[in-house]
Protein backbone atom coordinates (compact mmCIF):
# COMPACT_ATOMS: atom_id res chain seq x y z
CA UNK A 1 0.00 0.00 0.00
CA UNK A 2 1.20 3.49 -0.87
CA UNK A 3 1.47 6.13 1.73
CA UNK A 4 -1.00 9.04 1.19
CA UNK A 5 1.89 11.49 0.92
CA UNK A 6 3.57 9.36 -1.76
CA UNK A 7 0.29 9.08 -3.66
CA UNK A 8 -0.11 12.86 -3.53
CA UNK A 9 3.41 13.34 -4.91
CA UNK A 10 2.69 10.94 -7.79
CA UNK A 11 -0.57 12.72 -8.66
CA UNK A 12 1.12 16.13 -8.53
CA UNK A 13 3.93 14.89 -10.80
CA UNK A 14 1.43 13.58 -13.35
CA UNK A 15 -0.46 16.88 -13.34
CA UNK A 16 2.77 18.86 -13.90
CA UNK A 17 3.80 16.61 -16.78
CA UNK A 18 0.38 16.98 -18.41
CA UNK A 19 0.49 20.76 -18.07
CA UNK A 20 3.93 20.92 -19.69
CA UNK A 21 2.78 18.66 -22.53
CA UNK A 22 -0.30 20.85 -23.06
CA UNK A 23 1.81 24.02 -23.23
CA UNK A 24 4.19 22.46 -25.76
CA UNK A 25 1.25 21.25 -27.85
CA UNK A 26 -0.36 24.70 -27.87
CA UNK A 27 2.89 26.37 -28.92
CA UNK A 28 3.27 23.98 -31.84
CA UNK A 29 -0.37 24.28 -32.83
CA UNK A 30 -0.64 28.09 -32.81
CA UNK A 31 1.49 29.61 -35.62
CA UNK A 32 3.86 32.36 -34.66
CA UNK A 33 3.36 35.77 -36.23
CA UNK A 34 5.90 36.55 -38.97
CA UNK A 35 8.74 38.84 -38.14
CA UNK A 36 7.62 41.38 -40.74
CA UNK A 37 4.29 41.88 -38.99
CA UNK A 38 6.04 42.53 -35.68
CA UNK A 39 8.36 44.92 -37.48
CA UNK A 40 5.44 46.84 -38.97
CA UNK A 41 3.83 47.06 -35.54
CA UNK A 42 7.04 48.44 -34.05
CA UNK A 43 7.48 51.09 -36.72
CA UNK A 44 3.82 52.05 -36.48
CA UNK A 45 4.24 52.74 -32.76
CA UNK A 46 7.40 54.73 -33.54
CA UNK A 47 5.50 56.86 -36.04
CA UNK A 48 2.74 57.45 -33.48
CA UNK A 49 5.39 58.95 -31.19
CA UNK A 50 6.28 61.56 -33.82
CA UNK A 51 3.37 63.75 -32.78
CA UNK A 52 4.55 63.78 -29.17
CA UNK A 53 7.61 65.89 -30.00
CA UNK A 54 7.51 69.66 -29.41
CA UNK A 55 8.64 71.38 -32.59
CA UNK A 56 7.96 70.59 -36.23
CA UNK A 57 11.70 70.11 -36.83
CA UNK A 58 11.94 67.51 -34.08
CA UNK A 59 8.91 65.77 -35.56
CA UNK A 60 10.59 65.66 -38.96
CA UNK A 61 13.87 64.35 -37.52
CA UNK A 62 12.04 61.62 -35.63
CA UNK A 63 10.07 60.65 -38.72
CA UNK A 64 13.24 60.68 -40.84
CA UNK A 65 14.99 58.32 -38.43
CA UNK A 66 12.03 55.91 -38.35
CA UNK A 67 11.64 55.89 -42.15
CA UNK A 68 15.33 55.12 -42.77
CA UNK A 69 15.32 52.32 -40.19
CA UNK A 70 12.27 50.81 -41.87
CA UNK A 71 13.81 50.96 -45.34
CA UNK A 72 17.06 49.40 -44.10
CA UNK A 73 15.21 46.60 -42.33
CA UNK A 74 12.85 45.90 -45.22
CA UNK A 75 15.07 46.38 -48.29
CA UNK A 76 18.54 45.75 -46.78
CA UNK A 77 19.94 49.21 -47.39
CA UNK A 78 23.31 50.03 -45.92
CA UNK A 79 23.44 52.43 -42.92
CA UNK A 80 25.28 55.05 -44.97
CA UNK A 81 22.79 55.01 -47.91
CA UNK A 82 21.01 58.32 -48.33
CA UNK A 83 17.61 59.06 -49.82
CA UNK A 84 18.98 59.53 -53.33
CA UNK A 85 20.47 56.02 -53.37
CA UNK A 86 17.34 54.54 -51.80
CA UNK A 87 15.12 56.26 -54.35
CA UNK A 88 17.18 54.87 -57.22
CA UNK A 89 17.00 51.32 -55.83
CA UNK A 90 13.28 51.54 -55.03
CA UNK A 91 12.58 52.86 -58.53
CA UNK A 92 14.26 49.79 -60.06
CA UNK A 93 12.14 47.59 -57.79
CA UNK A 94 9.01 49.47 -58.96
CA UNK A 95 8.09 50.64 -55.47
CA UNK A 96 6.50 53.80 -56.82
CA UNK A 97 4.65 54.76 -53.65
CA UNK A 98 7.84 54.64 -51.59
CA UNK A 99 9.72 56.52 -54.31
CA UNK A 100 7.27 59.44 -54.17
CA UNK A 101 7.32 59.44 -50.38
CA UNK A 102 11.13 59.46 -50.20
CA UNK A 103 11.22 62.34 -52.67
CA UNK A 104 8.90 64.32 -50.38
CA UNK A 105 11.10 63.50 -47.37
CA UNK A 106 14.19 64.57 -49.30
CA UNK A 107 12.57 67.87 -50.21
CA UNK A 108 11.35 68.51 -46.65
CA UNK A 109 14.78 67.81 -45.17
CA UNK A 110 17.10 69.59 -47.59
CA UNK A 111 15.08 72.19 -49.51
CA UNK A 112 15.81 74.90 -46.94
CA UNK A 113 12.15 75.87 -46.74
CA UNK A 114 10.52 76.34 -43.37
CA UNK A 115 8.82 73.14 -42.33
CA UNK A 116 5.47 73.44 -40.61
CA UNK A 117 3.69 70.99 -38.36
CA UNK A 118 0.81 70.23 -40.81
CA UNK A 119 3.39 69.25 -43.44
CA UNK A 120 5.08 66.81 -41.05
CA UNK A 121 1.73 65.41 -40.00
CA UNK A 122 0.83 64.82 -43.68
CA UNK A 123 4.13 62.98 -44.20
CA UNK A 124 3.54 60.97 -41.04
CA UNK A 125 0.06 59.89 -42.16
CA UNK A 126 1.38 58.95 -45.59
CA UNK A 127 4.07 56.76 -44.05
CA UNK A 128 1.48 55.14 -41.77
CA UNK A 129 -0.58 54.30 -44.86
CA UNK A 130 2.47 52.63 -46.42
CA UNK A 131 3.03 50.57 -43.27
CA UNK A 132 -0.62 49.48 -43.15
CA UNK A 133 -0.57 48.35 -46.79
CA UNK A 134 2.63 46.38 -46.20
CA UNK A 135 1.01 44.80 -43.15
CA UNK A 136 -2.07 43.73 -45.15
CA UNK A 137 0.09 42.23 -47.91
CA UNK A 138 1.98 40.14 -45.37
CA UNK A 139 -1.28 38.86 -43.90
CA UNK A 140 -2.59 37.89 -47.35
CA UNK A 141 0.70 36.18 -48.15
CA UNK A 142 0.52 34.13 -44.94
CA UNK A 143 -3.09 33.17 -45.66
CA UNK A 144 -2.17 31.92 -49.13
CA UNK A 145 0.71 29.88 -47.71
CA UNK A 146 -1.61 28.32 -45.14
CA UNK A 147 -4.14 27.47 -47.86
CA UNK A 148 -1.40 25.79 -49.89
CA UNK A 149 -0.37 23.71 -46.85
CA UNK A 150 -3.98 22.65 -46.22
CA UNK A 151 -4.60 21.53 -49.82
CA UNK A 152 -4.10 17.75 -50.31
CA UNK A 153 -1.05 16.57 -52.19
CA UNK A 154 -1.46 14.77 -55.56
CA UNK A 155 -0.65 11.45 -53.86
CA UNK A 156 -3.41 11.97 -51.30
CA UNK A 157 -5.92 12.89 -53.98
CA UNK A 158 -5.06 9.73 -55.90
CA UNK A 159 -5.60 7.54 -52.84
CA UNK A 160 -9.36 7.52 -53.06
CA UNK A 161 -11.54 4.57 -52.02
CA UNK A 162 -12.12 2.19 -54.92
CA UNK A 163 -15.50 2.52 -56.46
CA UNK A 164 -17.78 -0.49 -56.51
CA UNK A 165 -17.82 -2.07 -59.95
CA UNK A 166 -21.03 -1.39 -61.75
CA UNK A 167 -22.53 -4.03 -63.96
CA UNK A 168 -22.37 -2.91 -67.52
CA UNK A 169 -25.65 -3.35 -69.35
CA UNK A 170 -25.55 -6.29 -71.71
CA UNK A 171 -26.88 -5.66 -75.18
CA UNK A 172 -30.25 -7.26 -75.83
CA UNK A 173 -30.04 -10.42 -77.87
CA UNK A 174 -31.78 -9.93 -81.15
CA UNK A 175 -32.79 -12.61 -83.60
CA UNK A 176 -30.79 -12.63 -86.80
CA UNK A 177 -32.46 -10.66 -89.49
CA UNK A 178 -32.75 -12.55 -92.72
CA UNK A 179 -31.61 -10.82 -95.80
CA UNK A 180 -34.03 -9.96 -98.54
CA UNK A 181 -32.42 -12.46 -100.87
CA UNK A 182 -32.85 -15.29 -98.37
CA UNK A 183 -36.51 -14.40 -97.79
CA UNK A 184 -37.09 -14.28 -101.53
CA UNK A 185 -35.41 -17.66 -102.05
CA UNK A 186 -37.45 -19.22 -99.26
CA UNK A 187 -40.69 -17.88 -100.74
CA UNK A 188 -39.74 -19.20 -104.16
CA UNK A 189 -38.85 -22.56 -102.63
CA UNK A 190 -42.28 -22.80 -101.02
CA UNK A 191 -43.97 -21.79 -104.25
CA UNK A 192 -42.08 -24.48 -106.17
CA UNK A 193 -43.06 -27.05 -103.56
CA UNK A 194 -46.70 -26.09 -103.94
CA UNK A 195 -46.48 -26.41 -107.72
CA UNK A 196 -44.98 -29.90 -107.40
CA UNK A 197 -47.87 -31.01 -105.23
CA UNK A 198 -50.39 -29.64 -107.73
CA UNK A 199 -48.65 -31.38 -110.62
CA UNK A 200 -48.68 -34.72 -108.78
CA UNK A 201 -52.37 -34.33 -108.00
CA UNK A 202 -53.08 -33.44 -111.63
CA UNK A 203 -51.16 -36.46 -112.87
CA UNK A 204 -53.06 -38.78 -110.55
CA UNK A 205 -56.37 -37.37 -111.71
CA UNK A 206 -55.35 -37.75 -115.38
CA UNK A 207 -54.22 -41.34 -114.93
CA UNK A 208 -57.42 -42.19 -113.08
CA UNK A 209 -59.54 -40.68 -115.81
CA UNK A 210 -57.67 -42.65 -118.45
CA UNK A 211 -58.12 -45.84 -116.50
CA UNK A 212 -61.83 -45.28 -116.09
CA UNK A 213 -62.28 -44.53 -119.76
CA UNK A 214 -60.44 -47.72 -120.65
CA UNK A 215 -62.76 -49.79 -118.52
CA UNK A 216 -65.75 -48.29 -120.24
CA UNK A 217 -64.37 -49.15 -123.63
CA UNK A 218 -63.96 -52.76 -122.68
Amino acid sequence: MLDPSQLLVIVATIVVVLCIALIIFQRRLIPHAPQTIDKNTIFTSEVDNVGKTRSSREMLDHLNKTVKEYLRETYSFAPHDDYAEMIDSLYRKRKNELVHFCQKMLKALYSGDEIRRPQVEALTNEFLSILNKAHEKEIQKDQKQNEIKIQPTPQQSQQQPPQSPQSTPQPAQTQPIQKKEEVKEEAEHKAIGSMDVLERIEKKLTSKINTDSGHHLI
